[in-house]
């Protein structure tokens, strides 16, 4: 068993729960028949959807809500990060360009020269 909650933000930029599900399996099918719930409840699919890196969820929202914008949490993505790049200095690198406040337009092979 599994549970899911749909949690959303409001006009005060404050987390509310939209609602919440125990599922039986995490399939592709298990998880369409439950966005197909939800936007029958609500009458449409969310303008941005945030989830981890399931590729179950990500097909079922891609079959489900193709209008969305399907995006990766962030916590789940620096998680994965520090297993998959190591070096202090990298990790700093890139959390530097993560919350820079500016778009910058660096070629990918200068990125990594400049952290050395």
């Amino acid at each position: 068993m599994m549970f899911v909650p749909f949690t959303g933000i409001d006009n005060h930029n404050r987390n509310v729960t939209l609602g919440a599900a125990i599922l039986g399996s995490e399939t592709a099918e298990t998880y369409s028949w439950l966005l197909r719930a939800i936007k029958n409840a609500y009458g449409y699919a969310p303008p941005v959807i945030v989830t981890d890196q399931d590729p179950a969820m990500k097909r079922a929202i891609a079959d489900v809500w193709p209008e969305s914008r399907h995006r990766l949490c962030m916590w789940h993505i620096m998680d994965k990060l520090t297993t998959k790049i190591s070096g202090k200095d990298c990790l700093q690198l890139f959390g530097l360009i993560l919350y820079c406040p500016k778009l910058l337009r660096l070629n990918g092979p200068l990125l990594f020269m400049i952290s050395g």
